[in-house]
């Protein structure tokens, strides 16, 4: 009959045998696991030589400004007469988007517009006068009309030269007044040099 110490032997015994079957891995798993691994390792390769992924990419973007554009609202109440701007057109200041309904002629005012432009205030008096005199200005003809006026006034005004006499005898009066003060200059000196004689004398 067996003793306790002898199953205890044989138990560890087996168990030992156990642990060393468990702990050892088939030799065909290790060669065809490493073979496995191996293999996709390759196939990650040639996929990443094969498949290369594009250095640009097309895409549609919209580019805004830090100010986005701004609806422009007309500040009189008209219709429109003639659009020239077009539906997302690239404008820049001074361009005509639109022709409002008006009693003015639009190609009277760009012709006033473009002769005022070209004419400096220094040479107002060229302004074409009896040119613009046909225009149809609509709201704009009361302005123009004071305008005009007063330029004719000043035209009037430098062609007759009403102080140009007071000038000229103005300028006589001080070339008279100038010869005076240098005759009276002239006698000082006189009576300064009589008055050091008479006074050796004594």
């Amino acid at each position: 009959m067996e003793t306790k110490g002898n199953i205890l032997e044989n138990i560890n015994l087996r168990s030992e045998q156990v642990q060393e079957v468990l702990e050892t891995p088939p030799n065909w798993l290790i060669r065809w696991g490493s073979l496995v691994i191996l293999g996709i390792i390759l196939l990650f390769f040639s996929l990443a030589c094969v498949i290369k992924y594009p250095e640009f990419i097309t895409s549609p973007i919209i580019i805004s400004s830090q100010n986005p554009p701004e609806k422009i609202e007309i500040r009189i109440d008209s219709r429109i007469e003639k659009l020239i701007a077009k539906d997302q057109q690239t404008v820049k200041k001074g361009d005509l988007l639109m022709v409002l309904e008006s009693s003015a002629d639009d190609k009277d005012i760009h012709q006033l517009k473009g002769i005022l432009d070209s004419i400096s205030t220094k040479h107002l008096s060229r302004f074409p006068l009896h040119l613009v005199s046909g225009f149809r200005l609509g709201e704009v003809q009361e302005d123009y009309n004071a305008f005009a006026k007063a330029l004719e006034e000043e035209i009037l005004f430098n062609s007759l030269q009403p102080y140009a006499a007071e000038e000229v005898t103005a300028t006589k009066g001080i070339t008279d007044y100038k010869e005076r003060i240098a005759n009276l200059k002239q006698q000082h000196i006189l009576e300064s040099s009589k008055y050091q004689l008479n006074r050796k004398k004594l």
